[in-house]
């Protein structure tokens, strides 16, 4: 669905300095820019509906990955939250790939005793990698177990079972030793002034630690670093900053009632709405646990090894967020902008501007749900949670439509700039095809984790359906 650009009358809205019919032009150039790019901006194929599908029964796979997600979420970013969450599904997609072999493991080749029971493994999986992690939910964690263990009947399955899972998650913790996670180095501010950013929070600055973390797949957080953000004095930067302050101030007239309403969709954690909404798929697609953890494992290594990248790059160019780039206009030495000292976003981000985490984020997931169901025509439903939703879930019937809207979403939330989105976006589309490569693949198809993943499928033109299965493989 499109919409049509309000008229620009003179208010609160109207930027001062300029000459008024100079200052209406550019933000009329920006604008149908920006109109221009509805189609994409917009949820144009998205069905946007109060009601989300009803979901199957959840199985061992689906249900740690909730306790897990609850006990890495609280107090953590995304990005260091996301890099838990991959720990604990890369175990838990060892401990699977052991018992129900097909699929070549991430880090630990293990040898399962006949019969071991797959749900204890899960659970042990989960379980260890948490409570050596998050030493903090050591208790709950283990509250959980003990009784998640007692509705498995004790024998010989069970012990194997848990045997397991304990070998998984000591491959996994052995394997991420000196990942520089919990590095605790003081915040360092950059000498403040024209495009460096600076805190707009007085709490500290998001994830910064999250910079100097050992990605899984590659040597250093810098290796897909992307080129510096346009330069201030650049028209480039004027048209991107000319946008976000006609659409994404806080009471913006010329963004409509369903910008403003998706802008606060993606107001939620990314980490959260995205772990859910995979796991939800899992469930609503039918997959058996193999599935279910190779899905998981899958997406949680392209999202944490893609925000690692996007975090070094973050505190690296320190750029600016559109509250500081509008309100100290008159220090960049751009002719085309002029300072709003009473500019205020929609949204308030505690961390620098470029590259964009949602944005990082979403591409990352979608990179490797369309690597996974080998299709970028994938129905799905996401829910948030933030307050005061007209529609709390949107529909999907291709990958493509969410990193649209999500790029739309944090230009209406005035958090971030166009060229920033675009940037991520790839940025997350490299980093997970990297992450990705020569990995989770059927034993029988790659030896010796030598395998080229070829092209997406790009143009099968439907979705796989709802029990996709290895058939296309």
């Amino acid at each position: 669905m499109t919409h049509a650009p309000q008229p620009i009358v003179q208010s609160s809205n109207t930027r001062p300095g300029l000459g008024l019919p100079l200052a209406a032009a550019l933000l009329a150039t920006a604008l149908l820019l920006a109109c221009g790019r509805q189609e994409a901006d917009a949820p144009a194929r998205a069905e946007l509906s109060q009601t989300a599908q009803a979901l199957a029964a959840p199985n061992p796979v689906t249900d740690w990955s909730a306790r897990a997600q609850a006990a890495v979420a609280p107090g953590r970013g995304s990005g260091s939250a996301a890099y838990l969450q991959a720990m604990v599904q890369l175990a838990v997609y060892d401990a699977v790939v052991a018992i129900r072999g097909t699929y070549e493991p991430f880090s630990t080749r293990l040898a399962a005793p006949p019969g071991a029971d797959l749900a204890a493994a899960v659970a042990t999986a989960a379980r260890q990698v948490i409570r050596q992690r998050v030493p903090a939910q050591a208790a709950s964690i283990d509250a959980q177990y003990t009784a998640y263990l007692a509705g498995i009947p004790d024998g010989p399955s069970k012990t194997g079972g848990v045997a397991v899972g304990e070998a998984a998650a000591a491959g996994m913790l052995a394997a991420r030793a000196g990942d520089n996670f919990s590095s605790n180095l003081p915040y360092v501010q950059l000498p403040v002034g024209p495009g460096v950013w600076e805190p707009t929070l007085p709490t500290p600055p998001v994830d910064y630690n999250l910079q100097f973390v050992v990605p899984f797949t590659s040597d250093s957080p810098a290796s897909f670093r992307p080129r510096p953000p346009p330069a201030l004095a650049s028209w480039k930067y004027a048209m991107d900053v000319l946008e976000v302050e006609a659409l994404g101030r806080v009471d913006s007239s010329v963004r409509s009632a369903q910008q403003l309403d998706v802008a606060k969709f993606w107001s939620e954690s990314a980490f959260t709405l995205w772990t859910r909404g995979i796991r939800n798929l899992a469930i609503a697609r039918g997959l058996d646990e193999l599935e279910t953890a190779r899905l998981m494992a899958m997406t949680s290594l392209a999202a944490a090894d893609t925000l690692i990248s996007c975090w070094e790059a973050k505190y690296h160019y320190f750029a600016w967020r559109p509250v500081h780039a509008i309100t100290r206009a008159d220090t960049d030495g751009n002719p085309l902008t002029v300072a709003d000292p009473t500019w205020t976003a929609l949204l308030n981000q505690n961390h620098p501007e470029y590259p964009a985490g949602h944005a990082c984020f979403g591409s990352a997931v979608v990179t490797a749900l369309r690597r996974y169901f080998r299709s970028s025509f994938v129905s799905m439903s996401l829910d948030s949670t933030a307050a005061a939703l007209t529609s709390p879930v949107h529909k999907y019937e291709r990958l493509a439509e969410i990193n649209d809207e999500v790029e739309g979403a944090r230009i209406w939330a005035g958090v971030h700039f166009r060229h920033t989105l675009r940037v991520s976006k790839k940025l997350g589309e490299t980093v997970a095809k990297h992450a990705l490569q020569g990995r989770f693949h059927r034993v029988k198809d790659c030896r010796d984790y030598e395998c080229d993943d070829g092209e997406d499928d790009e143009e099968d033109g439907h979705d796989p359906g709802p029990h996709h299965g290895t058939e296309r493989r």
